[in-house]
């Protein structure tokens, strides 16, 4: 995974994904990409907020989410009013729940 120090308006630039099985969807990103995780309390302490590096970068995170929530990864793009932008998906086929 190369890094990047710019990103066009309207790339994807941040995906923050939500699991109901953080430790296992850490683990295929981690194998997928080679990149490191680094665990946060969420405020609170409701769970743990995780940040994936890539060479000491950040590239990505992720949370735990309840049980009754769908699972979800949420991109964002940059503009160039912001450095990130949530957007959501087209419309069509999602992952079965808990499966990201």
């Amino acid at each position: 995974m190369p890094h990047v120090d710019a990103h066009k308006p309207g790339t994807i630039n941040w995906v923050d994904m939500v699991s109901t099985d953080l430790e296992a969807a850490s683990a295929f990103y981690v194998g997928l990409f080679g990149w490191e995780p680094e665990d946060m309390a969420m405020p609170g302490g409701d769970g743990t907020y995780r940040f994936f590096r890539l060479g000491g970068r950040d590239a990505a995170a992720a949370g735990t989410m309840p049980a009754e929530m769908a699972a979800q990864g949420i991109p964002a793009t940059g503009t160039s009013g912001s450095p990130a932008t949530p957007t959501r998906p087209p419309a069509g086929p999602r992952p079965p729940a808990g499966r990201c």
